[in-house]
């Protein structure tokens, strides 16, 4: 549900941000991910625009749960989405650069190009 993830996104405190994050992580299912196809009434853009703006968070374990948001919707999504994680790959590179992330950045760019 939005209103849950995005209250706690908007708090101050990291930890709440991972638990908003988690909760979008939960809605997604289990692995493999099977998420509805983008249409006119399923629109991915918002919540990836929200994660592009997580991914400037200053704390690694925010960052790292945004990937792995990220990684689910590529996986469960495919190739339909790609237009709209293409211009998160510069992002992507200046944030492998971190060795806290490395792992996180590899697995990520694995679902969208995997």
């Amino acid at each position: 549900r939005k209103s849950d993830y995005a209250q706690h996104l908007k708090l101050s405190k990291w930890s709440e941000k991972v638990t908003g994050l988690n909760i979008i992580l939960a809605c997604g299912g289990e692995k493999p991910y099977k998420l509805m196809q983008p249409s006119a009434s399923v629109n991915y853009s918002p919540l990836i625009s929200e994660m592009k703006g997580v991914l400037s968070h200053t704390h690694f374990a925010v960052v790292s749960k945004a990937l792995e948001v990220l990684s689910m919707l590529a996986d469960g999504v495919g190739e339909k989405l790609y237009p709209n994680l293409r211009p998160l790959l510069p992002l992507l590179f200046a944030l492998s650069k971190d060795k806290k992330l490395t792992n996180a950045v590899s697995s990520c760019l694995d679902s969208f190009f995997g």
